[in-house]
């Protein structure tokens, strides 16, 4: 639908040569926004300007816009690490290869030319995926701010990367030539399923022995301390074995795990994990394997999706639903109710047409005769 109602108001929502028009009706009702339609689309094959107001802001080069975009924007509602990620890809990538061009002229064409020059330097996919949520984000940015015309940025069809984890005798062997914090610390990865941000930013306070909880309230990345992913509080669960090794060293206050009186640092945490994996003769491996083989260990025990999803901390269960191959018994116990189902559907059958070719039959539900 090219006109459409959405919070009261009637807006104009089309396609043109792979670039969308979206603006407000400025006549509040279903017949002005179709006249308001016919005005844009006769502008728009003509090539003129639809906004002859906001000319100056849509005549903005890219190299403008995205630095004006990442100050009033990124900076105001993106975490730390977000905002340190989204600069390094317009500073890299956007910028130097959109940089010169009107924000208003960007076609699809020249996007699909970016992709291609990407992957023939040797970049993913998914990572060129995620130059393009930039780009994307920007100029939908650029829209609502000036109506800026909107070209269409297709993504790549990615498939689902695989899962990999640890075996439980590859944790074992993981913990039984860790020392020091270093075992304590991949203990409660391996547990609880922390991510390593979060790992890091655990204090005493966040341990309730009495009713043998952890609460995820923070997480440290790329040393700045905020909240953790999807900003939820989470609360998981603790087992004997973790609380037997936490009440040993139990203190009142302060982070549980420091070096030199500070948090642990992330590269820090990653080169000792990797000396631990080498000592233990297994592959070389990052934290999140870590949180990985916690999910995966529960999916292989039959636990349901939901509950996995709840311990994660997973905003969209589709994330979870990648572990859902790695519980046969769960699978299996469903496709069995099938076999324990011998309830059949009770229904009379009356044949109340025949014809020459077929008969025509009345399914009808059974009904209790009335008793005078």
């Amino acid at each position: 639908m090219a006109v459409r109602k959405f919070r009261k108001s009637y807006w104009v929502d089309f396609q043109y040569n792979n670039v969308r028009y979206r603006r407000r009706s400025p006549v509040n009702t279903k017949q002005g926004a179709l006249d308001y339609e016919a005005i844009l689309r006769q502008k728009v094959l003509k090539g003129e300007p639809i906004d002859e107001q906001k000319n100056e802001n849509l005549n903005q080069r890219f190299s403008e816009y995205a630095w004006k975009w990442f100050e009033e924007y990124v900076v105001a509602n993106n975490k730390h690490s977000e905002i340190l990620s989204k600069k390094c890809i317009l500073r890299k990538h956007l910028v130097p290869y959109f940089g010169k061009e009107k924000i208003n002229k960007i076609r699809h064409h020249r996007i699909e030319q970016f992709k291609n020059v990407k992957l023939k330097k040797g970049y993913s996919k998914k990572t060129i995926d995620n130059f393009l949520a930039v780009l994307r984000k920007s100029l939908g940015t650029a829209n609502d701010w000036y109506d800026c015309p909107i070209p269409k940025v297709k993504l790549f069809k990615t498939p689902t990367e695989e899962i990999k984890h640890l075996t439980l005798e590859e944790c074992k062997l993981l913990l039984n030539n860790a020392d020091g914090i270093w075992k304590d610390a991949i203990l409660i990865a391996l547990k609880t399923g922390v991510r390593l941000g979060e790992l890091i930013a655990l204090s005493w306070e966040d341990i309730n022995f009495n009713n043998k909880q952890l609460t995820i309230r923070h997480a440290i990345v790329r040393n700045i301390k905020g909240l953790p992913k999807s900003n939820k509080i989470r609360y998981i669960p603790l087992g004997n074995e973790v609380l037997s090794m936490l009440d040993k060293q139990k203190k009142q206050s302060g982070y549980i795990f420091t070096y030199r009186g500070e948090f642990l640092k992330t590269d820090y945490c990653a080169s000792r994990l990797a000396e631990t994996c080498e000592k233990a003769g297994i592959e070389r491996i990052g934290w999140h394997r870590l949180r990985h083989s916690f999910a995966s260990h529960l999916a292989e025990a039959g636990a349901t999706i939901p509950a996995v999803q709840k311990l994660l901390g997973h905003s969209d269960i589709k994330t979870t639903m990648r572990y859902v191959h790695l519980s046969p018994s769960a699978l299996q116990s469903t496709i069995n109710l099938l076999e324990t189902n011998k309830c059949q559907p009770s229904v009379n059958t009356e044949t109340i047409i025949n014809s020459d070719h077929f008969p025509i039959k009345l399914i009808l539900p059974k009904t209790k005769q009335k008793q005078d």
